[in-house]
């Protein structure tokens, strides 16, 4: 007999061999949609009396499900779905398929992609595949949870499309995007930037201002503050149409990807003063992972054209040092950096450069420099920062305290500077707050303290998911799988752990992927795949020495406990032929869902 296929993503269908079936009893379909939902659940029939009739006590709860069951069954007819005793009930999950199953398919997949053109693709697939949401129709109690959840996912995937898109210039796929999104989130600052830059790109720069100028009126008139000032600049610049590059810059040299040329640019033009926070923005630091040469080329290229006893060449210096330490060339920053402390500094730029200088000593694993220079950078803050500046500092200190096996003391420095920061204005944290939760997470992830773990790694990683701070959210990801594993929710953690380790792949970053490596293996042994654990923790080794970046003391006390615990198991012989990371990243898919 053909499987029941059940569809609740728009409206609610139930089909057999393509036929509709008829579910006359909204209380029968409010059911079926329970069940469904979980589908390898074993529901108590009390708890799910409780969810459909919250109001109601379970002597009349009770009889109301009986009801339902006994309807339900009778207009499935001879498809026999649903298990039940006199105490619980259940799915068949091999005799029905639904909507939910496709849409896993494509969102384990999405990791996957080798480029932005086919990850946009395979975006826009699962977005389509959501449609409208899960059961838009129905506002019963028991069911927000769900539409909430999945309607921030669908809120999430069209950022991103609309990002890709906008990155693409495709521009009417970005207006559209960006404009379902403002649907769903009629304040929401990104949205509002990509459809400003779009039409400010397809000649529709005054319509996009004047519709920015009402939202903001709305915006005041609900009593829910303003627009951060950059996009308020960037509509004021969409409407005057003075947007786009400023005439006189230098000549840049050929080959330079325009992507990275139209954002370097912008930022000029709009605002000459964030040259110096610029590589700390995320779209940014994408092109640099993306495609680091072009990137570098910009940044030296400009460099070469301006002279070098200008304030404007040592901020670019700066920058330039910046984005070689995102893509820890060790030797250039301590190049570039070597050179900038000798010159004239402002106390900010002084800070940032021993800060940079600091951690390339950290990343060669020198411990003794990396204090030597980040106690500078303390110094140097504590006598001139904000202080925001005092705070952040003191916590790259804690990063070195911690690697070194000093964990209670770098975890009360992280605690201080997430308290300390909490209400400072948001131009001043960027992707720090993220950052804090993540780091005080993995702190108490290693000490075995999954509780604490989970609530900082979800904070930092909602922060940064809302904040579109996408490098700083899939660092987050591979420790947050560990706990969900560890918690007791395996599919979630199968989910953020390839998400997590996909991005530094595609972004070419593999010192990361070896990094979140470690996390992978006890993911994988949690999941029961101990010889997917030890080819994990082989492969980690194996990047890291050849990136000079060899397991820290805590590090490797934790890859020790996991080895320990994965004992003479031998590493899958899938892995271990493995020589590209992709490969092994696909090959982790596989291990963590064996159906696929």
């Amino acid at each position: 007999m053909a499987k029941i296929f059940v569809g609740l993503m728009g409206n609610f269908s139930v089909q057999q061999d393509g036929r509709l079936l008829s579910i006359p009893g909204r209380n029968d379909r409010r059911l079926l949609a329970l069940l469904v939902l979980s589908p390898s659940r074993v529901w108590p029939r009390r708890e799910i009396a409780g969810h459909l009739w919250p109001e109601a006590e379970f002597e009349v709860s009770g009889n109301r499900l009986r009801t339902a069951l006994v309807g339900l069954k009778k207009a499935l007819g001879d498809a026999d779905i649903v298990e039940a005793d006199t105490h619980s009930i259940s799915l068949r999950t091999d005799q029905i398929e639904s909507d939910f199953d496709a849409i896993r398919a494509l969102e384990r997949k999405l990791p996957l992609a080798v480029s932005a053109a086919e990850e946009r693709t395979r975006l826009d697939e699962w977005i389509d595949a959501i449609g409208p949401g899960l059961l838009p129709d129905w506002n019963d109690e028991w069911l927000a949870g769900y539409q909430e959840e999945w309607r921030q996912r669908r809120i999430s995937a069209l950022l991103k499309s609309a990002e890709l898109a906008l990155q693409a210039e495709d521009l009417p796929a970005a207006v559209a995007r960006s404009e379902t999104l403002l649907q769903a989130l009629p304040f929401d600052a990104f949205g509002w930037g990509v459809y400003l830059d779009a039409m400010a790109r397809s000649g529709k720069g005054p319509e996009a201002a004047r519709r920015f100028s009402a939202a903001r009126k709305r915006m005041a008139a609900e009593g829910l503050g303003d627009f951060p000032g950059q996009l308020i600049k960037l509509a004021k610049a969409v409407r005057d149409g003075t947007y786009g590059p400023a005439p006189d810059l230098p000549a840049l040299p050929s080959g330079v990807d325009q992507a990275v040329i139209r954002a370097f640019q912008r930022m000029l033009r709009l605002d000459p003063t964030a040259a110096m926070r610029f590589v700390s923005h995320d779209a940014f630091r994408l092109e640099v992972f993306r495609d680091p040469e072009p990137s570098i080329q910009l940044l030296e290229s400009m460099l070469q054209s301006s002279p070098k006893e200008g304030p404007e060449w040592t901020a670019l210096a700066i920058i330039t040092m910046r984005t070689y330490s995102l893509l820890r060339d060790v030797d250039r920053v301590l190049e570039i950096g070597t050179g900038l402390l000798d010159r004239e500094l402002t106390p900010l730029q002084r800070r940032l450069v021993l800060s940079l200088v600091s951690f390339s000593y950290y990343l060669i694993r020198d411990f003794d420099r990396a204090f030597q220079y980040v106690d500078q950078a303390v110094e140097v803050a504590e006598n001139h920062g904000l202080p925001h500046h005092i705070y952040f500092t003191r916590a790259d200190r804690a990063i070195y305290l911690w690697h070194i096996g000093k964990d209670e003391e770098a975890l009360q420095v992280f605690i201080e500077a997430f308290e300390g920061t909490r209400n400072e204005p948001e131009a001043h944290l960027s992707y720090a707050p993220a950052f804090l939760c993540g780091m005080i997470g993995q702190i108490y992830l290693m000490r075995g303290e999954n509780e604490p773990a989970e609530e900082w790694l979800r904070h930092g990683h909602a922060y940064a998911q809302v904040r579109q701070y996408r490098e700083q959210m899939h660092q987050i990801e591979p420790a947050l799988a560990v706990a969900k594993a560890r918690g007791g929710d395996p599919k979630e953690a199968a989910r953020l752990l390839i998400t997590g380790l996909a991005y530094p792949i595609r972004n070419r970053n593999v010192r990361a992927f070896g990094a979140a490596l470690d996390f992978a293996a006890e993911a994988t042994l949690l999941a029961g795949r101990a010889d997917v654990a030890a080819a994990c923790l082989d492969w980690g080794t194996a990047i890291r020495e050849s990136q000079r970046h060899g397991r820290s003391l805590v590090e490797q006390k934790y890859a020790d406990w996991i080895r320990s615990l994965v004992g003479n198991k031998r590493p899958s012989p899938s892995l271990t032929r493995m020589n590209q990371p992709r490969q092994m990243l696909q090959e982790l898919s596989k291990a963590l869902h064996p159906a696929d």
